[in-house]
């Protein structure tokens, strides 16, 4: 066993240990080191065969909630928030389809990692009972995405990038987004941190937009451009000028970093999907769409968990279909999120994807209203994680992200900035325990001791 094999199971058995005795936000560290590491693609990860990290941090950082539950806090407010009941709304309606999917298989897949899903919100919810925890898993996150980064600058051979690690980030464009929310992330924390960790996140935020550029990814640069507004609006005017000085300052690094491919591939966005000969414009996009809307008029209650690439030799002409492998019949995936639920998962599956969205806009606008001024970390929190979730459905409509995780974990700091400066989930006008009209006093978060309170 290699050196760096040694030191990644040292690190591991320590973290996963601090989370038993100390606090479950060390399994949370370790969870997300695990994730974005990805061992099994790794060369020093061989020699541990086919263990399953993540499912081990997952696992022991569950227990670890549970064992220092009652001083955790925040446990009755999960279910008051709307979105836990989605999750397992949709959960349920995975499991009727059981009865009638054409790829049984694959959708007993997507129920286990839905599940999981409501599972993972519990845990992340429940550890982020505090500034502190909030702020450590924001700079977590923003490690993770900076070791993609480094993977890009120091791997990258030319063409695409493809070759991050972790589950369903690995490719260009799920890499290209992740790196987006990274780069909001550390706008969040470099208004709200000190001369030093701005000059660690400064250092380290040219590499996000380096391994976003050699993917060469259109959807992750219009998540990047659309996140950046949603950025500008939400963060606290007091920091207005800062904002657009650094904005001008990411752009130029931005400027410096592409290159004439990078330009003439973002520069196909201008045809909207129109077919060029000998361009690749996207058009395959809205021909898949088109072919999606048919199998969706056939049936409106879903088809199942990639039934898309299934159905697409029947609702598509050949010749708008890659050419298949020897042996096998032509067929395409979906390429946009909220399609694949609708022919997928039918109108509820739709119905959820909506319903998410709806949420999450609201909850970010009412809290700005209502943060609004208050010189908190909460206040900070809303312009980086509203960015974030904004560049996540930007990219929702060029690629399938059903399976993106970083959603999960934005939306967990969305039900916890809620509860912690608000006292619950935010409602318009009327709030859970005050007469209409009435707001009720923010609640003072809980600093963080690194031990169980």
């Amino acid at each position: 066993m290699g050196l760096t094999s040694l030191i990644f199971l040292g690190a591991f058995l320590v973290g996963c240990s601090l989370a038993l005795v100390r606090h479950p936000l060390y399994g949370l560290v370790t969870y997300i080191a695990v994730f974005y590491l990805h061992p099994p693609s790794a060369w020093w990860g061989a020699v541990f065969g086919g263990v399953r990290w993540s499912l081990l941090a997952a696992a022991v950082t569950l227990v670890a909630v549970w064992i220092h539950g009652a001083k955790l806090g925040l446990s009755t407010g999960f279910w008051r928030h709307r979105i836990p009941w989605l999750y397992l709304l949709l959960v349920v309606w995975l499991t009727i389809q059981l009865g009638w999917a054409i790829v049984p298989e694959k959708q007993w897949e997507l129920l286990i990692l839905y599940a999981k899903y409501l599972v993972l919100l519990y845990v992340v919810f429940r550890i982020l009972n505090s500034e502190r925890a909030i702020r450590v898993f924001l700079w977590s996150h923003v490690a993770g995405t900076f070791y993609m980064g480094w993977t890009a600058f120091t791997s990258h051979l030319g063409g695409r990038f493809e070759g991050f690690r972790g589950p369903d980030i690995s490719e260009a464009n799920a890499g290209a987004l992740t790196l987006a929310t990274g780069f909001f992330v550390i706008g969040t924390l470099f208004l709200a941190s000190k001369w030093r960790g701005r000059a660690g996140l400064a250092g380290v935020a040219p590499f996000l937009l380096d391994g976003l550029v050699r993917t060469a990814s259109r959807g992750g640069f219009l998540a990047l451009t659309l996140g950046g507004a949603i950025f500008s609006m939400l963060a606290p005017s007091r920091h207005r000028k800062l904002i657009y000085g650094l904005g001008a300052v990411a752009a130029l690094v931005f400027l410096l970093l592409t290159n004439p491919q990078f330009w003439a591939r973002i520069g196909t966005i201008q045809y909207l999907g129109e077919q060029v000969e000998g361009t690749d414009t996207g058009a395959g996009r809205l021909l898949i769409i088109a072919g999606q809307i048919r199998m969706f008029k056939d049936d409106v209650w879903g088809w199942g968990h990639r039934a898309t690439p299934y159905l697409s030799s029947l609702y598509m002409r050949e010749e708008d279909l890659p050419p298949p492998r020897p042996g096998e019949r032509p067929e395409i995936a979906s390429h946009n999120t909220f399609m694949s639920l609708l022919v997928e998962q039918g109108i509820p599956g739709a119905l959820f994807y909506v319903a998410i969205g709806v949420w999450t806009f609201k909850r970010l606008a009412i809290l700005r209203r209502r943060l609004k001024g208050s010189d908190s970390f909460g206040e900070l929190v809303l312009a980086g994680v509203g960015a974030a979730m904004g560049a996540i459905f930007a990219g929702d409509m060029f690629v399938d992200y059903l399976k993106l995780e970083v959603r999960v974990w934005f939306i967990a700091v969305v039900m916890a900035v809620g509860t912690l400066w608000l006292g619950g989930e935010p409602s318009q006008g009327k709030d859970r325990e005050g007469s209409a009209g009435e707001e009720k006093a923010p609640a003072t978060p809980v600093p963080y001791s690194g031990r169980s309170r």
